[in-house]
């Protein structure tokens, strides 16, 4: 027969276990779709900036091609 000191110290160890066990899958997995999500809108973030940005470029350039072309001059 078991003494109480080895009973009570196997239910402490099987208990903290179940709730360690958990909070390692949980903690982690919080942690990696948290970095997922917001690298996932960062990226897009960066590609819209950076498509806003081309189009508004690409207006300005193709104004002053325009404004400056000898060609297209209307004098």
């Amino acid at each position: 027969m078991l003494d109480p000191i080895t009973q009570f110290g196997s239910l402490i160890f099987s208990f903290s276990v179940t709730i360690y066990d958990k909070l390692l899958i949980a903690i982690p997995l919080i942690v990696c779709i948290t970095y997922i999500t917001c690298a996932i809108a960062l990226t897009l973030s960066q590609i819209a900036s950076m498509g806003v940005a081309s189009l508004a470029g690409g207006i300005v350039v193709g104004d002053a091609l325009f404004i400056n072309h000898p060609r297209l001059d209307s004098s």
